[in-house]
């Protein structure tokens, strides 16, 4: 019999250790030699060397860490380690960086892996990483894992890691986790990932990580999947299951792409809130023939600094507990839904904090559970560092901004719509306003507010400082740009995200867009019934501070049609297009092509002002203040 025992003190493992039998006795910690890790495996399946006693084909392996290069993903290179049972490296199979009795069956090679098999219930350790130049295959691996990951950034403890510019292709796969910061594929560099018909699961045994996400509402524990640098992954025929915060992540980005084709998405679970798809950054993301469910938001739209593109069409089902695309500080991303399906308990769209954002929908059913396609609102994001926001403001009434022009769409501030061949039931309305400006950024006496902690830790209940954390504080946001942790739920820049109106410390009420915007709506060859205006918004009754115990509150607003202060509408139909009014509306423009018709529902009479005075429409255009009313 083999038998293994250390005692209580510091032991040097400098070589490769096996054994039947091995204890670890309390107090007895092992060491790797300077610039290597020791893994732990019994029976194949990897654990912590923690003190313990364990039976069976125990191995001890002394490994080299792949040392991933990070450029995009942070604003400074810089080196990290990763774990991994194996690695490979420009097109070959790195022994001494791998951990070879940590896969249980089939075979490995420099150019495939082919059946394998790996577990692990050990923090960070990655199933495959592949680093460098090349070509990989992955054939019906099974990788299972375990435990709390530290930076799913850059793909520590990811099920399979691509960080070079290697071209790698994953088949017939299923990738299961329970882990909390870590994900199933982690796409960085520059190479090209290709999943195809692979199964991946996170199903997190935390529900909750603090509050630095608050203020995007997200919960959970988990991204599933991540997309970095300028990276490319192509995910075709897939299932992804979560409960954590999101699926598919972009983070970190340079210039980065995503496609989806006929895949089966779902985020659900008590613990969760948060997005099926993130797009962020200068991303373009496409969606085909795909189902997406989330308890949240499907679709998130976060363009920030430079343009995004998403593209949802062929058939794509869009299922949500809130809004099927939220966009929260975007800058000018086009957007365009084709041939799909948008189904929610709330609104189709909501947009905040945004600027330039541009919406192309064709041939599309949209049915929000609250009656209204587009909710166009003032932000109340919070900042990054952000701890409290003030919507006390909504009680007071907006005022005019003297030169502010009401009567036409800038493409690179305000938002357009442009829908063609669709039947549409629900309402179009813009609450923007000049408010925000005068939110408070002192947060009241008594306030309980929590600060942001590590992953897995909750927040401490205590009365705000006024003291906002320095970026380096925020879990996973690195001191100007460097690696840092695990990296901000739902994929928060490098460098910080947009400020919001109530942010202590004197966080500036307008950034990235938070401003009043115009609506610019115009259809073609479309059936709309429904209300097209300007509008107010509050919040549920008492509440006028939102903070990170009430996060699901952001943009849960309500809107009521009201006349135009701030917050132009500007509205087209062309010669195909029928908009019957089903209340009233206040717009600022209306141009009619010849043929165009607006109307009543049956049996009611419209009547239409423009400036106080009763109009009859005609084909052209016309501007002011115009009221739309059931007579």
């Amino acid at each position: 019999m083999n038998q293994l025992i250390y005692a209580p003190g510091e032991h040097l493992i400098a070589e490769n250790q096996n054994a039947e039998f091995l204890t670890i006795q309390p107090g007895a910690q092992l060491k790797a030699p300077e610039g290597k890790y020791l893994c732990l495996t019994v029976n194949g399946c990897v654990h912590p060397a923690m003190p313990g006693s364990y039976h069976g084909d125990v191995a001890i392996t002394v490994a080299e860490p792949v040392i991933e290069s990070v450029y995009p993903s942070v604003r400074r290179k810089s080196e990290i380690p990763l774990e991994a049972a194996v690695s490979i490296k420009d097109g070959k199979l790195v022994e001494a960086q791998g951990v070879p009795a940590a896969v249980q069956q089939g075979t490995v090679t420099d150019t495939k892996a082919d059946d394998v098999f790996i577990a692990a219930d050990a923090p960070d350790f990655a199933g495959i990483v592949v680093d460098g130049k090349g070509s990989y295959t992955v054939n019906r691996a099974r990788i299972c894992l375990e435990g709390e990951g530290n930076n799913d950034f850059v793909g520590m403890g990811a099920g399979i890691a691509a960080i070079g510019d290697a071209d790698v292709t994953i088949n017939d796969s299923e990738i299961s986790l329970s882990s909390v910061t870590r994900c199933a594929v982690h796409v960085g560099g520059t190479g090209t990932v290709t999943v195809n018909n692979t199964k991946m699961y996170n199903i997190s045994p935390k529900v909750e990580m603090g509050n630095w996400s608050w203020g995007i509402a997200i919960r959970g524990t988990n991204r599933l999947c991540q997309l970095a640098d300028d990276g490319t992954v192509h995910y075709n025929g897939c299932t992804m299951r979560s409960n954590g915060w999101g699926i598919l992540s972009v983070d970190g980005s340079n210039y980065a792409h995503m496609f989806i084709d006929g895949c089966d998405m779902e985020l659900e679970g008590a613990g969760s809130h948060g997005y099926g798809v993130f797009c962020i950054g200068p991303t373009d993301m496409h969606l085909k023939n795909t189902k997406l469910t989330a308890n949240g938001f499907p679709l998130l739209l976060r363009g920030m600094e430079r343009k995004g593109v998403l593209e949802v069409t062929d058939g794509c089902e869009i299922r949500g507990r809130r809004f099927a695309l939220h966009a929260q500080g975007d800058t000018g991303s086009v957007v365009t839904i084709k041939d799909s399906k948008l189904i929610t308990d709330k609104a189709s769209l909501l947009v905040k904090g945004s600027t330039g954002t541009v919406y192309n929908i064709e041939n599309t059913v949209m049915e929000p559970g609250n009656g209204q396609i587009l909710q166009l609102i003032d932000s109340d994001d919070p900042g990054l560092h952000g701890t409290f926001v003030d919507v006390s403001v909504y009680d007071k009434a907006d005022t005019y901004m003297e030169g502010r022009n009401l009567t036409e769409a800038d493409p690179e501030d305000d938002i357009t719509l442009n829908i063609k061949d669709c039947e549409l039931k629900g309402d179009f309305l813009n609450s923007t306003s000049n408010l925000p400006a005068l939110a408070s950024k002192e947060a009241p006496e008594g306030l309980i507010l929590r600060d942001a902690k590590a992953p897995g830790e909750l927040g401490n209940e205590g009365k705000v400082s006024g003291k906002p954390p320095m970026m380096g504080d925020m879990p996973g946001m690195p001191p100007m740009g460097g690696p840092g942790g695990p990296g901000a739920p739902g994929g928060m820049p490098p460098m910080g995200g947009p400020g919001g109106p109530g942010g202590p410390g004197g966080m500036p009420p307008f950034m990235m867009g938070d401003a009043p915007k115009n609506l610019a709506l115009n259809l073609q060859n479309t059936r709309l019934e429904g209300v097209v205006s300007s509008a107010t918004q509050h919040y549920r009754e008492g509440i006028r501070f939102l903070e990170e115990t009430i996060r699901e509150e952001l943009s849960n607003v309500t809107q009521t049609p009201a006349p135009t202060v701030n917050n132009g509408v500007l509205v087209r139909l062309d010669e195909n297009s029928v908009w019957t009014v089903t209340g009233d509306s206040y717009i600022t423009s209306l141009t009619l092509a010849e043929g165009a018709v607006v109307q009543a529902p049956a049996g009611r009479n419209l009547k239409v002002t423009v400036d106080g005075a009763e109009t009859a429409l005609t084909a052209g255009t016309i501007t002011g203040k115009i009221h739309l009313t059931l007579a």
